[in-house]
Protein backbone atom coordinates (compact mmCIF):
# COMPACT_ATOMS: atom_id res chain seq x y z
CA UNK A 1 0.00 0.00 0.00
CA UNK A 2 1.43 3.37 -0.97
CA UNK A 3 1.36 5.85 1.90
CA UNK A 4 0.13 9.34 1.14
CA UNK A 5 1.53 11.09 4.25
CA UNK A 6 4.89 11.09 5.94
CA UNK A 7 3.49 8.75 8.59
CA UNK A 8 4.13 5.26 7.20
CA UNK A 9 4.11 3.81 10.71
CA UNK A 10 0.47 4.46 11.45
CA UNK A 11 -1.46 4.45 8.17
CA UNK A 12 -1.64 0.69 8.17
CA UNK A 13 -4.96 -0.12 9.81
CA UNK A 14 -8.31 1.49 10.43
CA UNK A 15 -7.96 2.61 14.03
CA UNK A 16 -10.91 2.98 16.35
CA UNK A 17 -13.70 1.99 13.96
CA UNK A 18 -15.55 -1.08 15.27
CA UNK A 19 -17.13 -3.37 12.70
CA UNK A 20 -20.75 -2.59 11.90
CA UNK A 21 -20.88 0.89 13.39
CA UNK A 22 -21.22 2.80 10.11
CA UNK A 23 -24.03 0.60 8.78
CA UNK A 24 -25.74 0.79 12.16
CA UNK A 25 -25.47 4.58 12.04
CA UNK A 26 -27.20 4.64 8.66
CA UNK A 27 -29.87 2.25 9.86
CA UNK A 28 -30.47 4.27 13.02
CA UNK A 29 -30.67 7.56 11.13
CA UNK A 30 -33.33 6.24 8.74
CA UNK A 31 -35.39 4.81 11.58
CA UNK A 32 -35.03 8.08 13.48
CA UNK A 33 -36.35 9.99 10.46
CA UNK A 34 -39.30 7.67 9.96
CA UNK A 35 -40.27 7.93 13.63
CA UNK A 36 -40.63 11.71 13.64
CA UNK A 37 -44.32 12.60 13.97
CA UNK A 38 -44.93 14.67 10.86
CA UNK A 39 -47.87 16.73 12.15
CA UNK A 40 -46.58 17.25 15.70
CA UNK A 41 -45.58 20.76 16.74
CA UNK A 42 -42.54 21.79 18.76
CA UNK A 43 -44.32 21.59 22.12
CA UNK A 44 -45.54 18.06 21.44
CA UNK A 45 -42.15 16.88 20.18
CA UNK A 46 -40.25 18.29 23.14
CA UNK A 47 -42.37 16.40 25.66
CA UNK A 48 -42.09 13.07 23.89
CA UNK A 49 -39.43 10.36 23.85
CA UNK A 50 -38.89 9.12 20.31
CA UNK A 51 -38.00 5.43 20.66
CA UNK A 52 -36.32 3.77 17.69
CA UNK A 53 -36.33 -0.03 17.67
CA UNK A 54 -34.29 -2.48 15.65
CA UNK A 55 -31.70 -5.24 15.73
CA UNK A 56 -28.59 -3.12 16.09
CA UNK A 57 -25.11 -4.62 16.24
CA UNK A 58 -21.68 -3.05 16.64
CA UNK A 59 -18.97 -5.72 16.73
CA UNK A 60 -19.72 -7.66 19.95
CA UNK A 61 -22.43 -5.29 21.22
CA UNK A 62 -26.10 -5.89 20.46
CA UNK A 63 -28.94 -3.53 21.36
CA UNK A 64 -32.57 -3.17 20.36
CA UNK A 65 -33.60 0.44 20.95
CA UNK A 66 -32.43 4.03 21.17
CA UNK A 67 -34.37 6.90 22.75
CA UNK A 68 -34.18 10.34 21.14
CA UNK A 69 -35.20 13.45 23.07
CA UNK A 70 -35.65 16.82 21.38
CA UNK A 71 -34.56 20.00 23.14
CA UNK A 72 -35.58 23.26 21.46
CA UNK A 73 -34.37 26.82 21.86
CA UNK A 74 -37.23 28.94 20.57
CA UNK A 75 -36.64 32.00 18.37
CA UNK A 76 -39.00 34.21 16.40
CA UNK A 77 -37.48 33.51 12.98
CA UNK A 78 -39.07 30.65 11.09
CA UNK A 79 -35.92 28.58 10.62
CA UNK A 80 -34.15 25.50 11.95
CA UNK A 81 -30.56 25.28 13.11
CA UNK A 82 -28.67 22.44 14.78
CA UNK A 83 -26.92 23.08 18.09
CA UNK A 84 -25.74 19.63 19.05
CA UNK A 85 -26.35 15.98 19.78
CA UNK A 86 -25.25 14.25 22.94
CA UNK A 87 -25.63 10.91 24.71
CA UNK A 88 -27.01 10.65 28.23
CA UNK A 89 -25.91 7.93 30.62
CA UNK A 90 -26.65 7.06 34.23
CA UNK A 91 -23.42 6.95 36.21
CA UNK A 92 -22.20 6.07 39.65
CA UNK A 93 -18.97 6.53 41.59
CA UNK A 94 -16.90 3.45 42.46
CA UNK A 95 -13.58 3.00 44.21
CA UNK A 96 -10.60 1.34 42.56
CA UNK A 97 -8.95 -0.38 45.51
CA UNK A 98 -5.79 -1.21 43.56
CA UNK A 99 -5.14 2.36 42.46
CA UNK A 100 -6.73 3.81 45.60
CA UNK A 101 -8.73 6.24 43.50
CA UNK A 102 -12.31 6.82 42.40
CA UNK A 103 -13.86 6.09 39.03
CA UNK A 104 -17.02 6.98 37.16
CA UNK A 105 -18.94 3.86 36.20
CA UNK A 106 -21.61 3.80 33.50
CA UNK A 107 -24.44 1.59 34.73
CA UNK A 108 -25.05 -1.43 32.52
CA UNK A 109 -28.20 -2.58 30.74
CA UNK A 110 -29.48 0.88 29.93
CA UNK A 111 -31.01 2.20 26.75
CA UNK A 112 -28.95 4.72 24.82
CA UNK A 113 -30.58 8.15 25.07
CA UNK A 114 -29.56 10.82 22.59
CA UNK A 115 -30.52 14.45 23.16
CA UNK A 116 -30.97 16.48 19.96
CA UNK A 117 -30.78 20.25 20.49
CA UNK A 118 -32.18 22.57 17.84
CA UNK A 119 -32.91 26.27 17.40
CA UNK A 120 -36.31 26.84 15.83
CA UNK A 121 -39.61 28.71 16.01
CA UNK A 122 -42.87 27.57 17.55
CA UNK A 123 -44.38 27.29 14.07
CA UNK A 124 -42.11 24.43 13.03
CA UNK A 125 -43.73 21.00 12.65
CA UNK A 126 -42.38 17.48 12.56
CA UNK A 127 -42.42 17.48 8.76
CA UNK A 128 -40.09 20.50 8.78
CA UNK A 129 -37.67 18.66 11.05
CA UNK A 130 -37.90 15.58 8.82
CA UNK A 131 -36.97 17.66 5.77
CA UNK A 132 -34.15 19.40 7.67
CA UNK A 133 -32.55 16.14 8.78
CA UNK A 134 -33.08 14.50 5.39
CA UNK A 135 -31.49 17.43 3.58
CA UNK A 136 -28.44 17.23 5.86
CA UNK A 137 -28.17 13.44 5.93
CA UNK A 138 -24.46 13.47 5.04
CA UNK A 139 -23.79 15.54 8.13
CA UNK A 140 -26.01 13.74 10.63
CA UNK A 141 -25.01 10.14 9.92
CA UNK A 142 -21.39 10.81 11.03
CA UNK A 143 -22.77 12.63 14.08
CA UNK A 144 -24.81 9.54 14.96
CA UNK A 145 -21.74 7.36 14.39
CA UNK A 146 -19.95 9.64 16.85
CA UNK A 147 -22.63 9.08 19.52
CA UNK A 148 -22.79 5.33 18.89
CA UNK A 149 -19.03 5.12 19.39
CA UNK A 150 -19.40 6.80 22.79
CA UNK A 151 -22.04 4.16 23.61
CA UNK A 152 -19.76 1.36 22.44
CA UNK A 153 -16.79 2.73 24.40
CA UNK A 154 -18.85 2.70 27.59
CA UNK A 155 -19.95 -0.86 26.83
CA UNK A 156 -16.32 -1.98 26.45
CA UNK A 157 -14.94 0.07 29.33
CA UNK A 158 -17.70 1.25 31.68
CA UNK A 159 -15.26 2.66 34.24
CA UNK A 160 -13.36 5.90 33.66
CA UNK A 161 -11.04 7.98 35.79
CA UNK A 162 -13.08 10.45 37.83
CA UNK A 163 -10.43 13.14 37.34
CA UNK A 164 -10.58 12.68 33.56
CA UNK A 165 -14.37 12.74 33.67
CA UNK A 166 -14.34 16.03 35.61
CA UNK A 167 -12.08 17.67 33.02
CA UNK A 168 -14.39 16.48 30.26
CA UNK A 169 -17.46 17.74 32.11
CA UNK A 170 -15.98 21.21 32.51
CA UNK A 171 -14.65 21.59 28.98
CA UNK A 172 -17.77 20.20 27.29
CA UNK A 173 -20.38 22.25 29.17
CA UNK A 174 -18.96 25.54 30.41
CA UNK A 175 -18.76 28.95 28.76
CA UNK A 176 -16.94 32.07 29.95
CA UNK A 177 -18.70 35.38 29.26
CA UNK A 178 -18.76 36.49 25.61
CA UNK A 179 -15.02 36.32 25.03
CA UNK A 180 -14.43 34.07 22.03
CA UNK A 181 -10.76 33.08 22.58
CA UNK A 182 -11.54 31.87 26.10
CA UNK A 183 -14.49 29.81 24.87
CA UNK A 184 -12.35 28.56 21.99
CA UNK A 185 -9.88 27.28 24.58
CA UNK A 186 -12.69 25.39 26.32
CA UNK A 187 -13.94 23.97 23.01
CA UNK A 188 -10.51 22.83 21.80
CA UNK A 189 -9.76 21.26 25.19
CA UNK A 190 -13.04 19.34 24.84
CA UNK A 191 -12.41 18.44 21.20
CA UNK A 192 -9.07 16.72 21.85
CA UNK A 193 -10.05 15.22 25.22
CA UNK A 194 -9.38 11.49 25.46
CA UNK A 195 -13.13 10.69 25.51
CA UNK A 196 -13.59 12.55 22.21
CA UNK A 197 -10.35 11.27 20.74
CA UNK A 198 -11.80 7.76 20.91
CA UNK A 199 -14.70 8.65 18.61
CA UNK A 200 -13.13 10.92 15.97
CA UNK A 201 -11.93 8.05 13.77
CA UNK A 202 -15.41 6.54 13.63
CA UNK A 203 -16.97 9.90 12.84
CA UNK A 204 -14.49 10.47 10.02
CA UNK A 205 -14.88 6.90 8.71
CA UNK A 206 -18.61 7.57 8.34
CA UNK A 207 -17.79 10.70 6.35
CA UNK A 208 -15.51 8.70 4.05
CA UNK A 209 -18.25 6.15 3.49
CA UNK A 210 -21.02 8.65 2.77
CA UNK A 211 -18.87 10.73 0.43
CA UNK A 212 -17.49 7.58 -1.25
CA UNK A 213 -13.91 8.82 -0.85
CA UNK A 214 -11.33 6.77 -2.78
CA UNK A 215 -7.66 6.28 -1.73
CA UNK A 216 -6.36 8.91 -4.15
CA UNK A 217 -8.87 11.46 -2.81
CA UNK A 218 -8.26 10.71 0.86
CA UNK A 219 -5.49 13.24 1.52
CA UNK A 220 -7.38 16.13 -0.07
CA UNK A 221 -10.61 15.17 1.70
CA UNK A 222 -8.86 14.83 5.06
CA UNK A 223 -6.88 18.07 4.88
CA UNK A 224 -9.93 20.09 3.76
CA UNK A 225 -12.24 18.68 6.42
CA UNK A 226 -13.53 20.73 9.34
CA UNK A 227 -12.22 18.05 11.68
CA UNK A 228 -8.63 18.44 10.48
CA UNK A 229 -8.92 22.24 10.58
CA UNK A 230 -9.96 22.12 14.24
CA UNK A 231 -7.31 19.56 15.16
CA UNK A 232 -4.62 21.54 13.33
CA UNK A 233 -5.62 24.64 15.30
CA UNK A 234 -5.37 22.68 18.55
CA UNK A 235 -2.02 21.21 17.50
CA UNK A 236 -0.51 24.66 16.85
CA UNK A 237 -2.18 26.70 19.61
CA UNK A 238 0.14 28.40 22.09
CA UNK A 239 0.03 30.93 24.90
CA UNK A 240 1.49 33.79 22.82
CA UNK A 241 -1.15 33.47 20.10
CA UNK A 242 -3.83 32.99 22.75
CA UNK A 243 -2.96 36.27 24.44
CA UNK A 244 -2.69 38.07 21.10
CA UNK A 245 -6.18 36.94 20.09
CA UNK A 246 -7.61 38.29 23.36
CA UNK A 247 -6.45 41.81 22.49
CA UNK A 248 -9.25 41.98 19.91
CA UNK A 249 -11.88 41.59 22.66
CA UNK A 250 -11.05 44.55 24.87
CA UNK A 251 -14.66 45.75 25.20
CA UNK A 252 -15.91 42.32 26.30
CA UNK A 253 -12.94 41.93 28.67
CA UNK A 254 -13.66 45.33 30.26
CA UNK A 255 -17.33 44.43 30.79
CA UNK A 256 -16.35 41.11 32.35
CA UNK A 257 -13.71 42.60 34.65
CA UNK A 258 -16.16 45.20 35.92
CA UNK A 259 -18.53 42.38 36.85
CA UNK A 260 -15.63 40.75 38.73
CA UNK A 261 -15.30 43.94 40.76
CA UNK A 262 -12.31 45.65 39.17
CA UNK A 263 -12.06 49.42 39.60
CA UNK A 264 -13.24 51.23 36.47
CA UNK A 265 -10.57 53.94 36.70
CA UNK A 266 -7.86 51.29 37.03
CA UNK A 267 -9.16 49.48 33.96
CA UNK A 268 -9.26 52.66 31.85
CA UNK A 269 -5.60 53.30 32.63
CA UNK A 270 -4.55 49.69 31.98
CA UNK A 271 -2.83 48.71 28.72
CA UNK A 272 -4.24 46.07 26.39
CA UNK A 273 -1.61 43.63 27.62
CA UNK A 274 -2.52 44.26 31.26
CA UNK A 275 -6.22 43.71 30.57
CA UNK A 276 -5.36 40.36 28.97
CA UNK A 277 -3.42 39.37 32.08
CA UNK A 278 -6.32 40.38 34.32
CA UNK A 279 -8.85 38.30 32.40
CA UNK A 280 -6.54 35.28 32.16
CA UNK A 281 -6.16 35.34 35.93
CA UNK A 282 -9.96 35.38 36.36
CA UNK A 283 -10.43 32.67 33.72
CA UNK A 284 -7.86 30.45 35.42
CA UNK A 285 -9.52 30.88 38.80
CA UNK A 286 -12.92 30.13 37.29
CA UNK A 287 -11.57 26.95 35.72
CA UNK A 288 -10.28 25.80 39.09
CA UNK A 289 -13.65 26.60 40.67
CA UNK A 290 -15.54 24.66 38.00
CA UNK A 291 -13.30 21.63 38.38
CA UNK A 292 -13.42 21.66 42.16
CA UNK A 293 -17.20 22.09 42.24
CA UNK A 294 -17.84 19.28 39.75
CA UNK A 295 -15.51 16.93 41.61
CA UNK A 296 -17.20 17.74 44.92
CA UNK A 297 -20.72 17.18 43.53
CA UNK A 298 -19.62 13.86 42.02
CA UNK A 299 -18.07 12.60 45.25
CA UNK A 300 -20.72 13.95 47.60
CA UNK A 301 -24.06 13.99 45.76
CA UNK A 302 -27.15 15.05 47.70
CA UNK A 303 -29.39 12.26 49.04
CA UNK A 304 -26.68 9.61 48.68
CA UNK A 305 -25.55 7.22 51.45
CA UNK A 306 -22.37 8.34 53.18
CA UNK A 307 -20.07 5.64 51.82
CA UNK A 308 -16.26 5.97 51.80
CA UNK A 309 -16.59 9.46 53.34
CA UNK A 310 -13.06 9.48 54.74
CA UNK A 311 -11.52 8.19 51.52
CA UNK A 312 -13.57 10.62 49.45
CA UNK A 313 -12.45 13.57 51.54
CA UNK A 314 -8.82 12.49 51.22
CA UNK A 315 -9.22 12.00 47.46
CA UNK A 316 -10.94 15.40 47.09
CA UNK A 317 -8.23 17.22 49.04
CA UNK A 318 -5.51 15.54 46.98
CA UNK A 319 -7.37 16.51 43.80
CA UNK A 320 -7.56 20.16 44.87
CA UNK A 321 -3.87 20.10 45.71
CA UNK A 322 -3.11 18.73 42.26
CA UNK A 323 -5.15 21.20 40.23
CA UNK A 324 -3.90 24.11 42.35
CA UNK A 325 -0.25 23.10 42.05
CA UNK A 326 0.53 26.20 40.00
CA UNK A 327 -0.66 28.47 42.79
CA UNK A 328 -1.32 31.86 41.24
CA UNK A 329 0.93 31.24 38.24
CA UNK A 330 -1.83 31.08 35.61
CA UNK A 331 0.71 31.50 32.79
CA UNK A 332 2.42 28.28 33.79
CA UNK A 333 -0.96 26.54 33.90
CA UNK A 334 -1.89 27.64 30.38
CA UNK A 335 1.57 26.78 29.02
CA UNK A 336 1.12 23.25 30.39
CA UNK A 337 -2.42 23.00 29.02
CA UNK A 338 -1.39 24.11 25.54
CA UNK A 339 1.48 21.64 25.46
CA UNK A 340 -0.92 18.85 26.40
CA UNK A 341 -3.47 20.08 23.84
CA UNK A 342 -0.80 20.07 21.10
CA UNK A 343 0.19 16.50 21.94
CA UNK A 344 -3.39 15.22 22.08
CA UNK A 345 -4.31 16.91 18.80
CA UNK A 346 -1.31 15.29 17.09
CA UNK A 347 -2.33 11.91 18.49
CA UNK A 348 -5.93 12.28 17.24
CA UNK A 349 -4.77 13.43 13.80
CA UNK A 350 -2.71 10.27 13.49
CA UNK A 351 -5.63 8.10 14.60
CA UNK A 352 -8.02 9.72 12.12
CA UNK A 353 -5.46 9.33 9.33
CA UNK A 354 -5.53 5.63 10.18
CA UNK A 355 -8.94 5.39 8.49
CA UNK A 356 -7.19 5.54 5.12
CA UNK A 357 -7.47 1.76 4.42
CA UNK A 358 -11.26 2.04 4.60
CA UNK A 359 -11.25 4.00 1.33
CA UNK A 360 -10.20 0.94 -0.71
CA UNK A 361 -13.72 -0.45 -0.57
CA UNK A 362 -14.84 2.65 -2.47
CA UNK A 363 -12.77 1.78 -5.58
Amino acid sequence: MKHIFNFPDFISEALGVPEGIIETSKQLFLKFLNNIEIEADVQELENEILTVEGDFKILDMNFQEVDFVFDFEIIEEDEIDFLGMGSKFTRGITIDKNKKSFEVKTLSKQTLEIAVTLITSEQVLGKDLFNFFKKNEKYFIPVMAHELKHFYDKFKKPKKSLKTWVDYGVYSTQKFADIKPLNDFLFLSYYVHSFEGLVRSTEFAAMLDIENVTPEKFKEFFLSSEMFTILKTAREYNLTDFKKSLEDYQEQILDCLIIFGYDTDELVEASDEELVEFILKEFYEQLMTWKGSLMKSALFPIMTPFRFVGKKEKYFNEYLEKILKFGGDYNKFFETEFKFMNQEATRVIKKVAGTYPLTFKNL
